[in-house]
């Protein structure tokens, strides 16, 4: 098991903006990987760009975002808001 640190809860009590997130930041880089396909077809890209698009910025957009979501929660100092 990880030992966790002694705390007295004050860091967590002062607040930041949620675009100061890593987490934040990880949600929303995650969704945006998720619109892409759907800005593809609007531009008229063809379908098996489309498909390569979708597989490459899905894959990355997951990856990217989960592990800043992850690494901004463990990393997290304040609380939001």
């Amino acid at each position: 098991m990880i030992d966790q640190p002694e705390t007295t809860g004050e860091p967590m009590a002062r607040g930041k903006v949620a675009l100061a997130s890593k987490g934040v930041w990880g949600g929303v880089t995650a969704a945006l990987a998720g619109i892409v396909p759907i800005l593809a077809a609007a531009f008229g890209l063809d379908a098996e760009l489309q498909g390569h698009l979708l597989e490459v910025v899905a894959g990355l957009g997951a990856v990217v975002g989960g592990v800043l979501a992850i690494w901004g929660r463990v990393a997290a100092t304040r609380r939001i808001g």
